[in-house]
């Protein structure tokens, strides 16, 4: 199984939305989207998509 499928399972299992934001989050950044983008699609701050269970993930 690769990441994105474990995103997608992982997204399809929690609740909370805003792990799920985080979740998308990451998604889009392993698709090759921007930072800038990310945070412009979804209405957050980067602080905020770095933290939660699936935070690991995001890196700069």
């Amino acid at each position: 199984m690769n990441l994105i499928n474990e995103i997608d399972n992982f997204i399809n299992q929690t609740k909370d939305p805003r792990e799920i934001k985080r979740a998308i989050a990451v998604k889009l950044k392993l698709q090759g989207k921007a930072y800038r983008e990310i945070q412009d699609l979804l209405q957050v701050i980067k602080d905020l998509l770095a933290s939660g269970k699936i935070g690991f993930l995001w890196k700069e």
